[in-house]
């Protein structure tokens, strides 16, 4: 056998075996909370800077990147735990017990025949489905080699999900027997628990826990496993993950195993992974593309670094910290993603250290031309490959090195780059009007290909075989360039991608209907290059017309709509995931119509049916000065809206962490303070009213002037800390704390005295937003900071500080 044969696995199963049994001490996994640590404590130092030398000297390690506070795993570890944990598992879904195995009442009786059943299941080819219900982890990832070990078919079930939907897909899926780390705990969050005991309570499904740090039980009677590839009944699909679907429910994909080592082969012929290779797992296990972020690793021997999930979700621009500290040479993202980043990428000494990130993966949404141009200034030798695909295609099916993007628009100019040419033993076809062959819908076929949606007959569905080659109608329309790159066009249904993950409009219309205070719903997506995309929902209330009948007065009617969409969005929030919840909600009397009688979602996109009284949004109050109105234009740009009140809530009014990121780059803040004050004048408050330092949280620009801040035409002078951990442990709000508690600001007094804090570390970047407003905003601060007592010294100095009237 050659060695290009030999580097083909015939199944995920073998290739890990022969992975791990080559390099056994290797380390495969590190859950990495050390690094991050240190990045921390380097930012919130004197010098506010990231030094690699002091990055070196942490290291306790000298071939991986590993810190004090790491927690790794070798591959020889992997490949016990995968053994161990498989014929556990095969054992429970025959009928076995095990002491970890918690099953719900009266699921002996009911089960009775389940072992005929399961027999014809797998006669014909069908696996049983296996539940994984833990974030990134290398629990995760143990659990599912093992389920694949088993042949059988795993289900991604995302910890960030409502219960409710993680509940409606085990039942609706006949999930067979759900794992769950017991060290969820360690790795974040704890209200996730009550969707495990939800599963046991709610359904049929037992729930099987798993640790990775108990020593493996050997079991007398323990089944020998055959390998999947040597089956006399293949299964017909190995994973199975859910997506928004076009009539408004969920729909399973069935994805197989050749897809995702077609894939996986694809990636290594064009970019091969070797063992200096440090990779990253960052995407969220309810998006696809987090299948190739670890099995290309645990099928080349290569170093998976995993952060905290918590972390990243909170603060995007942490995957920075990462790169740094852990030299990660290969990283997959959507253009979101990087976007949000962008300012801090920029703004930083990131570039002097980014030599490891040798490839950038991009995909799940339309990559701007803008978008691209900026990063690749940044990582000039960092090779930037745009994908294309869904979870029906293994992922991806076309690709484009942004290489050669330079030489295509000479000659055709862009607004988007190019999503490429198919990748190995894939096809795609353009199928469209007879005049123009060079436009159309995107037909895909090959190796690539998904089985179909779970309980759903081929028939009828976009993935369709009518005596022809399997073919997926993608529902996206692309044009051939002269290259013969495609370059992608737009949808041809309600079918959107927010942050790179699929939404189906009409699941939100559908759900919001169903709530009891809402007459009817559309919603609305919206993408402009250069801004992340973003949805609109448009509502009927029931209490509009309520009220009217009893002559409620127009301010006593918005307070109860203002209060009421605050109810539906937190009611929302329940139903579906993070990504399904609309930026915006607007109330109106009607919602447009065509002579069909359909919704005009051209009109409603437009608002050119809606007016302005009859928008929903929270109080448009006067500010009381320019300090506040800063604050607000900074919300405003990272929300995408025109006006937000004084105490509109920043995440009520559509922010996310993404948005928060943007926000607290413009003003220059730690974006947790945004979590704790999430509205303008809240936040404004924290930063003005208290007197002590002792934890600056704000992005550090260099000032050696000690006798008073200094000033820019678009920079403002201040410092801010947070609460105690004691205090934030007691479950207090920090606007409940007495005042000497809450977050300080405090502006370097005029006449020479000091805070706590070094003054070095009192400058904080501002946007163009705030040029007009600078000086009134100055005097606010001054007065509000110093008292009465100082007013006159600030008078003093308005000669060297001109102030237009």
């Amino acid at each position: 056998m050659s060695g290009d044969e030999e580097a083909k696995p015939c199944c995920v199963s073998h290739g890990f075996l022969l992975s791990a049994s080559t390099k056994p001490s290797r380390m495969a996994v590190v859950h990495a909370a050390g690094g991050l640590r240190l990045f921390r404590a380097a930012r919130e130092g004197p010098s506010g800077d990231h030094p690699p030398g002091d990055l070196d000297a942490a290291r306790v390690s000298s071939s991986t990147p590993l810190y004090p506070g790491d927690e790794y795993f070798t591959f020889a570890d992997v490949l016990s735990a995968v053994d161990s944990l498989s014929r556990r598992l095969r054992r429970v879904l025959d009928g076995g017990d095990d002491a970890d195995l918690v099953r719900p009442q009266g699921y002996s009786a009911m089960s009775s025949g389940d072992d005929t059943e399961s027999s014809t299941i797998r006669a014909n080819g069908m696996p049983r489905i296996v539940g994984v219900y833990m974030p990134p982890s290398v629990e995760y990832i143990v659990a599912v080699l093992a389920i694949l070990r088993c042949g059988e078919a795993f289900l991604p079930l995302d910890p960030l999900w409502p219960e409710e939907r993680i509940l409606s897909l085990v039942s609706s899926s006949n999930t067979a027997v759900v794992i769950k780390s017991v060290a969820f705990s360690r790795l974040g969050g704890h209200r996730q628990l009550d969707a495990v005991d939800g599963i046991v309570e709610c359904s049929s499904c037992p729930v099987l826990h798993f640790k990775m740090k108990v020593a493996f039980r050997e079991q007398s009677g323990q089944p020998d496993l055959e390998w999947p590839c040597e089956s006399r009944n293949p299964r017909k699909f190995c994973y199975l993950m859910y997506t928004s679907g076009s009539i408004g429910k969920p729909k399973g994909v069935c994805g197989t195993e050749k897809g995702l080592l077609n894939r996986f082969g694809w990636m290594q012929d064009l970019i091969p992974l070797c063992t200096q290779d440090i990779l990253l797992f960052n995407t969220s296990i309810s998006f696809i593309d987090h299948l190739q972020e670890f099995l290309s690793a645990i099928l080349t021997c290569t170093t998976l670094i995993i952060p905290p999930f918590d972390e990243l979700k909170s603060n995007p621009t942490y995957v920075l910290d990462f790169i740094k500290a852990y030299r990660i040479s290969r990283l997959t993202s959507v253009p979101s993603l990087m976007r949000a980043v962008l300012p801090s990428l920029e703004s930083s000494q990131f570039f002097q250290c980014c030599n490891s990130l040798k490839v950038l993966v991009l995909s799940g949404e339309v990559l701007p031309i803008s978008l691209w141009q900026s990063v690749q200034k940044i990582l000039p030798e960092t090779t930037i490959l745009n994908l294309y695909g869904s979870t029906e295609v293994s992922g991806d099916c076309t690709y484009f090195d942004c290489k050669s993007l330079p030489r295509i628009l000479e000659v055709e100019p862009l607004s988007s780059v190019p999503i490429g040419i198919p990748i190995s033993n894939c096809k795609a076809v353009l199928v469209g009007e007879p005049d123009k062959p060079d436009e159309g819908e995107i037909y895909v076929e090959g190796a690539c290909l998904s089985i179909g949606y779970f309980g759903e007959p081929l028939i009828g569905n976009p993935i369709m075989d009518n005596g022809t080659p399997l073919r997926y109608k993608t529902g996206d329309f692309a044009r051939r360039l002269q290259s013969g790159d495609l370059v992608f066009l737009g949808r041809r249904d309600h079918i959107v991608k927010v942050n790179g993950q699929r939404v189906a409009i009409e699941e939100i219309e559908n759900t919001l209907r169903e709530h009891p205070e809402v007459s009817d719903a559309a919603v609305t997506f919206h993408a402009t290059h250069g801004v992340p995309s973003h949805l609109d929902t448009y509502i009927i209330l029931k209490i509009i017309g309520e009220s009217q009948e009893e002559h409620k007065s127009h301010t006593d009617e918005q307070h109860l709509i203002e209060d009421l969409i605050t109810s539906i969005r937190s009611w929302l929030v329940k139903k579906l995931p993070p990504v399904m919840i609309p930026s915006h909600f607007f109330c109106t009397k009607s919602l447009p119509k065509s002579t069909s009688g359909k919704i005009d979602y051209s009109k409603l996109a437009n608002s050119a049916c809606i007016g302005e009284q009859d928008k929903s949004e929270f109080e448009r109050s006067r500010s009381f000065d320019g300090c506040l109105e800063i604050v607000k234009k900074a919300f405003c740009e990272a929300l995408l809206i025109e006006e937000i009140s004084d105490y509109g809530d920043f995440f009520v009014m559509g922010g996310n962490s993404i948005s928060a990121a943007h926000a607290a780059h413009n003003l220059g803040i730690d974006m947790r303070l945004l979590y704790i004050f999430p509205s303008p004048h809240k936040l404004l408050n924290a930063l003005l009213d208290s007197n002590d330092s002792h934890d600056n949280l704000f992005s550090p620009i260099p000032d050696s002037s000690r006798k008073r801040p200094k000033v820019h035409s678009s920079t403002l002078s201040f410092s801010s800390t947070m609460i105690t951990d004691r205090q934030m442990s007691s479950g207090k709000r920090v606007h409940d704390l007495p005042e000497e508690h809450k977050a300080i600001s405090d502006l370097e007094r005029n006449d020479g005295s000091s805070s706590t804090e070094d003054p070095s570390r009192r400058d904080c970047n501002l946007t163009s937003a705030s040029h007009g407003l600078f000086h009134a905003c100055w005097i606010c601060i001054m007065v509000n900071t110093s008292g009465r007592r100082k007013m006159g010294k600030v008078l003093t100095n308005l000669d060297k500080y001109p102030v237009s009237k």
